[in-house]
C-alpha cells in the first residue's frame, strides 16, 4: 500500500489526459542526478536518497516499466509521468525523508547505498539506460563521504558517468546530524558552479580516434594527466606527467570499447569519447 506522502507525490507527476512524448533510440526518460549515501554518524542512513531528472525541456517523460537494476530495489508503477525539467526523488525511508527536507519521496524495497561506493542503473525493463558508478576516492568529490554533503550532477546535458561533472553539494538542507550540517537540494535546481562543466575545448584531441590502444594527445601545451574511464564511469587507466610526446599504450591493459579520456593540463580539463578497437 502506498503511503500517504507518495500518494501525493504521485498525484503531483501523473496526469491521465498527457501523453508523453517518444524518445530518442536508448535515451532515458530521467537521468541520476543526486546522490545521497553516507550521512555522518550512525544509524542516518534512513536519510539516503537518489534524486532523478527529466533532461527534457519541453517534453513530459514516462517511467512506465522503470527499475533499478543495481544499488537498490524499486520499481515504478503505473504509467508516472515527469514534467519537463521536473524531478522524482526515492529514498531509503520516504517518511523520514520529507520529514528531513520537506518533500515526498518514494521509498524503495530494499538495499543500502554502499558507503564506499557501488553501481547505481536504472533500467526500462531489463535494459539499463542510465548508470552512475559513484565512489568515495579518485576523482569523486571527498566531502560526500559521511562529511553531510551529497553528489549533485547539475548539467544533465553531460555524461554523469564522468565524475569530474559531479560535485559536493553547497545548498545547506537546514538540519544537522551528528553535529554536521547537512547539504543537499532533492526535489531542486543543482547550484553548484562546476567550472569543469565548461571546459569543452575542440583544440585538444585524442588521436588516432578510433585506435588500437596506441594513441596520443595533441594540442596540449605542457604535461597534462591521463584518466580513462569506461562507460560506467570507473577508471581503467591513470597516468600523469605526461607530455604531446608520449606514446601512450592500453594495449593489453583495456579492452575494446566505447571509453571516456579526461585530460588535466594544470586547472583545464578535457573530455573526449574514444573508441578501441580489437
Amino acid at each position: 500500500m502506498l503511503r500517504t506522502a507518495q500518494l501525493i507525490f504521485l498525484l503531483a507527476v501523473v496526469s491521465t489526459y498527457a501523453l508523453s512524448q517518444p524518445l530518442p533510440p536508448g535515451a532515458p526518460a530521467v537521468v541520476i542526478t543526486e546522490i545521497m549515501y553516507d550521512l555522518p554518524g550512525s544509524g542516518s542512513d534512513s536519510l539516503e536518497f537518489i534524486e532523478l531528472r527529466n533532461p527534457s525541456a519541453v517534453n513530459e517523460r514516462s517511467l512506465a516499466g522503470y527499475r533499478f537494476l543495481a544499488g537498490i530495489e524499486f520499481s515504478f508503477i503505473g504509467n508516472i509521468l515527469v514534467q519537463p525539467h521536473e524531478f522524482v526523488v526515492v529514498a531509503k525511508d520516504s517518511v523520514a525523508f520529507e520529514n528531513a527536507f520537506g518533500i515526498p519521496a518514494y521509498q524503495w524495497i530494499s538495499g543500502d547505498l554502499d558507503d564506499d561506493g557501488e553501481l547505481i542503473v536504472l533500467g526500462n525493463g531489463n535494459v539499463g539506460v542510465d548508470s552512475v558508478a559513484y565512489s568515495n576516492t579518485g576523482l569523486w568529490p571527498a566531502s560526500a563521504a559521511g562529511l553531510g554533503y551529497s553528489l549533485e550532477f547539475c548539467n544533465d546535458s553531460l555524461n554523469n558517468a564522468i565524475p569530474l561533472y559531479w560535485s559536493a553539494s553547497n545548498t545547506n538542507a537546514g538540519f544537522e546530524v551528528d553535529g554536521l550540517t547537512i547539504f543537499a537540494s532533492p526535489g531542486d535546481i543543482c547550484s553548484v558552479n562546476n567550472s569543469i562543466d565548461q571546459e569543452q575545448h575542440t583544440s585538444i584531441t585524442v588521436y588516432p580516434n578510433p585506435n588500437s590502444g596506441m594513441l596520443f594527445v595533441n594540442g596540449v601545451s605542457g604535461a597534462f594527466s591521463l584518466t580513462v574511464f569506461d562507460l560506467n564511469g570507473k577508471q581503467v587507466f591513470g597516468r600523469s606527467n605526461l607530455n604531446s610526446n608520449t606514446v601512450i599504450d592500453l594495449e593489453g591493459i583495456i579492452s575494446a570499447g566505447i571509453y571516456f579520456a579526461h585530460i588535466a593540463e594544470e586547472d583545464k580539463h578535457w573530455v573526449q569519447r574514444i573508441y578501441i578497437m580489437e
